[in-house]
């Protein structure tokens, strides 16, 4: 009864249409140059949230793909694993032979020692800057030093603090 009594009111304008809220898209879309071409064969090929268009060519590989994908994903070509109709791929098999046409979607993910060197590397940067801020702190506090600008009590405290920050880098 409830049902009915809301679909005449709806009918009659008593009810407003719930608005929709429009859905905001936090994915990322890279395009290869040559996408927007008329008649290219474009395929996108998805990781995570982003997404990456491709163009390619009837006799292409699944090799010749992970090629065009990697300066826009920056991984190595070697690094990457693209899945296809629930599979992966190798690099040897022809999109035409896998049935892939124009406008398909493929997933790719990257081979797991991928995302270590990745960790590393921001890690690495990570320590670099942590080592440059030490250095600029530990010249100022020589400067100052030198100067006569601090008694040794600052001067101690300025040295455990950079002494203190190069232990946290050991650890």
């Amino acid at each position: 009864e409830q049902a009915q009594e809301l679909k005449e009111d709806f009918r009659d304008g008593k009810v407003q249409e719930a608005e929709s809220k429009p859905q905001v898209s936090t994915s990322t879309v890279i395009d290869e140059e040559g996408v927007d071409v008329e008649g290219a064969h474009v395929i996108q090929v998805i990781h995570g949230k982003t997404k990456y268009r491709v163009v390619a060519q009837e006799a292409f590989t699944f090799g010749d793909v992970k090629g065009r994908l990697q300066p826009l994903s920056k991984v190595q070509a070697k690094d990457q694993r693209i899945i296809f109709k629930a599979k992966e791929r190798n690099d040897s098999e022809k999109l035409s032979d896998a049935g892939a046409i124009k406008g398909c979607k493929m997933i790719l993910m990257f081979k797991e020692r991928q995302h270590k060197v990745e960790e590393e590397k921001a890690m690495v940067q990570d320590v670099e800057g942590e080592l440059l801020s030490i250095e600029e702190k530990s010249k100022k506090l020589q400067a100052k030093c030198n100067a006569n600008l601090l008694d040794t009590v600052a001067i101690n405290v300025e040295m455990g603090l950079c002494y203190e920050a190069v232990e946290r880098l050991g650890d």
